[in-house]
């Protein structure tokens, strides 16, 4: 689970293949966990779809080509991930240590949820025939930013 935060496939959960390079990630368990613990992990999986939207749009939208409200809003949602990788290697420490279940890892990133759902809804990727990524249109007024909060 621990990999699979950050982007990388892991033994027991699978990455399923994007349907379109703007599509939303989605992830596969293995059959045969058991249900308390797959309840869990599936309550964890979307914060893997919200951090798969945030880092293509970083991918895509720091390019000078991109304009310097993007630059701006990359240069903000950088130091947002460095802050989550910084705990998910927190929990890695922990987990090496053996003193992480999933309950506290779940403690833990209960925040990072909330944070990157945010993120992922400002990031979701606009299609424009294909070609570009940009911020969505309802996400250019604080208004609709306090609504989703």
């Amino acid at each position: 689970l621990l990999y699979v935060l950050t982007g990388i496939e892991g033994q027991y959960i699978l990455v399923e293949p994007l349907e379109s390079p703007f599509g939303q990630r989605r992830f596969k368990q293995i059959n045969g966990l058991d249900p308390g613990i797959g309840g869990l992990v599936s309550k964890i999986l979307p914060l893997c779809s919200c951090y798969s939207i945030v880092t293509r749009f970083l991918d895509h939208s720091t390019k000078y080509s991109s304009g310097m409200v993007n630059q701006a809003l990359c240069a903000a949602i950088k130091t947002l991930i460095k802050e989550y990788v910084i705990l998910i290697a927190q929990l890695e420490e922990q987990h090496t240590m053996g003193q992480l279940s999933l309950q506290k890892m779940w403690l833990f990133i209960q925040s990072c949820i909330s944070t990157f759902y945010v993120l992922a809804t400002i990031c979701q990727p606009k299609a424009d025939r294909g070609r570009h990524w940009s911020i969505h249109p309802e996400c250019r007024s604080l208004d609709y930013l306090q609504s989703i909060n």
